[in-house]
């Protein structure tokens, strides 16, 4: 549990989950949306991806994001109540 949350602990990582909420976004929308270099944002999201955060599927040469795992919906809910994400 500990390798999870560490993964969700970086600013980019829980902005990402912010997104994916909302459903399923294909890598470079991720980025844009982020505004952040495509390496770093791809290399957050395949972090997640390992710890079963996310899920990923391949389309033709394009990579799809969601989340995996229900637990983080509900942990972001948790804590978009009591305490609001950072807007970076």
């Amino acid at each position: 549990m500990a390798r999870r949350l560490q993964a969700l602990g970086h600013p980019t990582s829980l902005r990402a989950i912010v997104l994916l909420a909302a459903g399923e976004l294909h890598v470079n929308a991720i980025q844009q949306a982020l505004d952040e270099p495509l390496v770093a944002v791809s290399r957050h999201l395949r972090r997640m991806a390992q710890q079963g955060i996310l899920r990923s599927r391949h389309a033709g040469n394009r990579m799809y994001y969601a989340i995996g795992a229900p637990w983080v919906l509900a942990m972001l809910s948790h804590i978009q109540q009591g305490y609001p994400l950072p807007a970076d």
